[in-house]
């Protein structure tokens, strides 16, 4: 298990002073990365032989978002291997020692040439694993609705939005979605699940078109899809934001 502190700065925040939804996966998303080189899953093992990691599933239960100027702490660590993919949980605390969030989430690899999953195993290792208790377990399907999508918007992608895979990166995935409200709607609640299924990576230039499905006033969904195709699909719950 690989544990890291992080400061909530105001880099991290939202207008409501808590982490906001993108810098926690930006944080998740570093956690990853370092637990990755701990267990030699690598740049060395990965990137520099042609693989890339990619997301494929997460979810977040979250008890308390934290909040500016809050020392955290993040603690990951390898799951099962279930054929091509590849599990990683997580879990934070804050300095009390008081539960945070818990995740569960999903990687592939895909061959950087090809952008084709690889079936195989690339490490000369036998692939760590670990359990603890009360992990969350495996992020479910998401399937959007034939009927009921509401148009919200659409967005280019453009060279800032890539990252070292070459595609949109997971944390501007969230930055869609959670654009498809407004300040208003999120003034008067706060996240506590997250569920998001990456279908097929995005690329620079693609106009994504993103949808909104509203269950009720405390849960939606969101579907961005290029030419059609559903590319992300994403499950947003929420509780009523207590004032401050």
């Amino acid at each position: 298990m690989r544990t890291d502190e992080y400061l909530i700065d105001s880099n991290l925040v939202d207008p409501f002073l808590d982490l906001s939804i993108p810098s926690l996966f930006r944080i998740l998303q570093s956690s990853a990365t370092t637990g990755a080189e701990e267990i030699g899953a690598g740049k060395e093992a990965t990137t520099d032989k042609g693989y890339l990691w990619v997301l494929t599933r997460m979810e977040i239960r979250i008890q308390r978002m934290p909040t500016f100027m809050e020392k955290i702490k993040v603690s990951t660590y390898p799951g099962e291997q279930l054929g091509f993919f590849y599990f990683r949980h997580f879990f934070a605390k804050d300095e009390r020692g008081s539960d945070l969030f818990r995740v569960a989430s999903t990687w592939a690899l895909l061959e950087e040439k090809t952008r084709k999953v690889v079936l195989h195993s690339p490490f000369s290792f036998p692939f760590p694993k670990e359990t603890h208790p009360n992990e969350l377990g495996r992020p479910e399907k998401l399937r959007a609705p034939e009927k009921g999508l509401t148009p919200a918007y659409q967005r280019e992608i453009t060279y800032s939005m890539c990252d070292l895979n070459g595609h949109l990166n997971n944390v501007r995935y969230l930055e869609l979605a959670i654009d498809a409200k407004s300040r208003e709607f999120y003034a008067g609640h706060q996240i506590s699940r997250i569920l998001i299924n990456f279908e097929k990576e995005i690329q620079e230039k693609e106009k994504v078109d993103i949808f909104i499905e509203e269950e009720n006033d405390d849960s939606f969904l969101v579907v961005g899809r290029v030419n059609g195709e559903d590319r992300f699909l994403t499950q947003f719950d929420f509780a009523k934001r207590n004032a401050k």
